[in-house]
């Protein structure tokens, strides 16, 4: 298919241009051309788009150097091919100083065959005009591109930073300055472990090696940062390398959004959060008083009769040390049961620790066997957990635990349907996830409302406060876990939930 070509012809004679078009369509392309031969009519002509001019250097009261210097002040970028029948050298250099893009010596009254030689030029000038309008075109899409990045660093909201591989800082913005509290000045050239908390440098280095390796493509971190009179910042920090053509690493760029204030109220929730749930827990130890009484008053009641025992029977040896040992043992049950209230019942600040979800479980029970004593419900232990740790505030998720298991207590004495059994099962699942799950034999979930039972202060409860599911999960979310319930098929429901397993 033809290309089209629109040719501005600087030309006096009129039969030469039909010769010229001709040659040119054998040559594939398509022209539409128009002939100018003075300044007014070029000048008329470049109010018009052209692919390219073809220029005669001799024209009466016209000289080629003036039409080439109309066509650079006008049209820099339009390429230009001067023709002429004087094959000095000279010309040519003229031609080509005075901007012509290549010269073409062609003999008076121009005939097909002598027209040979401008084909190739043409063809070769089109092409290099094409190739430095796409040159201009990158440079100023990259220089616009540089002048955005510019106005974005400098104008965001958010601090950034440029960085050098060696840790070096080389350019903030003002809004990094007013996070931080230094100068631009200040900051050029100040190494990022001056500024960076000393806890969040291992990770810094580990993820910046990841980027520099290719094993990402950016890092997300919450970091601690110091503030130039010494206070400390939290800032989320997101940051990308940049390569260089070659694809060695040049630079990060990161992004700092201060999220101090978040901080702060995060650990408030948080503090206020164990308020409730050690309030709770005083709570749930008031409600079973009578039961712990139980549990004391037995080792303590077995104590004093062995010792009464002892008194009276001071000629036998073997019965006082059979004595003896049974008053030492009960003594350390009673001790054991107290040990457990008081660490069931501590305050202060939220401590994890590495444990097994099985030992959770356990200390739990040890502290509902009464109450399940008192209410005659059977209870089956499944715990097939126990070799995937997790790190937990243990006595939070005992809580948990402790919760879910009296409102399957309360919820069989509310059915009183004649069964009462309580299983517990916990296994570890292929989502690196160990799950605990309660099922009793009780009145099931509130069909219209199963949706709201983990809202706060949601209870079917004549006396209920609507707390304890509702701080289970948040216990639960703050473990990154969740907490979920389901009715049985034949009766009752599934209460449980699921924590992270803790990988080395």
């Amino acid at each position: 298919m033809p290309i089209p070509l629109r040719v501005l012809l600087i030309e006096s004679s009129e039969t030469d241009p039909a010769t010229l078009l001709a040659h040119l369509q054998r040559g594939g392309y398509d022209p539409s051309w128009r002939r100018v031969d003075s300044a007014p009519a070029l000048e008329d002509a470049l109010a018009e788009e052209w692919d390219i001019a073809l220029c005669s250097w001799h024209l009466p009261g016209f000289s080629g150097s003036q039409a080439l210097a109309m066509l650079r002040a006008r049209r820099s970028d339009l390429p230009v091919v001067v023709t002429s029948s004087d094959r000095h050298r000279d010309r040519a250099v003229d031609a080509m100083k005075a901007g012509a893009d290549d010269f073409v010596a062609l003999p008076d009254g121009v005939a097909a065959h002598a027209l040979a030689p401008l084909l190739p030029v043409v063809d070769r000038v089109l092409r290099q005009a094409e190739v430095c309008r796409v040159r201009r075109r990158a440079e100023v899409a990259l220089r616009e591109s540089g002048e955005r990045f510019a106005q974005a660093f400098e104008r965001a909201p958010i601090g950034m930073a440029i960085v050098g591989i060696d840790g070096i800082t080389l350019q903030v913005n003002p809004a990094f300055c007013d996070m931080f509290g230094y100068s631009e000045a200040e900051m050029a050239g100040l190494p990022v472990w001056r500024v960076t908390h000393p806890d969040d440098m291992p990770a810094t280095i580990e993820q910046l090696q990841r980027l520099i390796e290719g094993e990402s493509d950016a890092w997300h971190l919450e970091k601690r940062y110091f503030h130039r009179d010494g206070h400390m910042i939290w800032a989320r920090c997101t940051t990308w390398l940049v390569r260089g053509p070659d694809g060695m690493a040049r630079y990060v760029v990161s992004h700092l959004q201060d999220i101090t204030g978040q901080k702060r109220l995060e650990e408030q929730m948080r503090r206020q959060q164990a308020e409730l749930a050690h309030v709770l827990r005083v709570a749930t130890m008031g409600e079973m008083v009578a039961e712990i009484a139980h549990e004391i008053n037995q080792p303590l009641g077995s104590i004093a009769n062995f010792a009464n025992a002892l008194a009276h029977r001071l000629d036998d040896v073997d019965m006082m040390r059979a004595a003896a040992a049974h008053i030492a043992s009960e003594a350390l049950r009673a001790g054991d049961v107290i040990r457990r209230l008081r660490g069931f019942l501590r305050k202060g600040e939220s401590k994890r620790e590495r444990c097994a979800v099985d030992d959770i479980v356990r200390d739990a029970v040890r502290l509902m066997e009464p109450e399940m004593r008192e209410h005659r419900i059977a209870l089956t232990l499944d715990l097939t957990a126990a070799r995937s740790p997790i790190e937990i505030d243990r006595v939070q998720v005992v809580q948990v635990v402790l919760n879910l298991l009296r409102n399957s207590v309360e919820a069989i004495a509310a059915a009183n349907n004649g069964t009462r059994r309580v299983d517990v099962h916990t296994a570890a699942d292929a989502s690196d996830m160990v799950v605990v799950a309660i099922r009793d034999s009780g009145i099931g979930l509130p069909v219209s409302r199963s949706a709201e039972i983990f809202d706060p202060f949601f209870t079917t409860k004549e006396r209920g406060l609507g707390l304890g599911l509702s701080i289970s999960r948040s216990i639960i979310e703050a473990h990154e876990g969740r907490l979920w319930a389901r009715p049985n098929v034949d009766e009752g429901a599934t209460v449980g939930f699921c924590l992270p397993v803790r990988r080395d």
